[in-house]
């Protein structure tokens, strides 16, 4: 994350996006809560910047952005490329769980370097 605090608007949108049972948010809730166009973009910019938020799209193509809460953060800062990688595809694949077969099929990464991203 980066070193500066959140600004108000950029709280305003963070604590919106928390405040979801999903966690998300809607481009258009985000012109609900700043009007201002360039505001509300330098704003979204700085928060998807910081991994505060994520960009999603469904299936019409609809943007959104789901709030990533800062422990989460805090836990991946400290991980290499390969383990980010590897925590993404497992959290993808939620609750229905993931192989380590799939896992090395998905990322192409050897299957010691799995291994050694699972044990860390």
């Amino acid at each position: 994350m980066s070193g500066r605090k959140l600004s108000a608007q950029e709280q305003k949108i963070h604590q919106a996006a928390l405040a979801d049972p999903k966690k998300t948010i809607t481009q258009k809730e985000c012109e609900a809560l700043i009007p201002d166009a360039s505001s509300r973009t330098a704003a979204l910019n700085f928060l998807l910047a910081t991994g505060l938020l994520k960009a999603m799209k469904d299936t019409k193509g609809a943007v959104s952005f789901r709030a990533v809460m800062k422990k989460e953060l805090d836990v991946k800062k400290d991980m290499s490329g390969e383990e980010s990688m590897i925590l993404s595809y497992i959290q993808a694949a939620a609750n229905e769980g993931i192989w380590t077969k799939h896992l090395k099929a998905k990322t192409e990464l050897h299957q010691t370097v799995i291994d050694r991203c699972l044990k860390s």
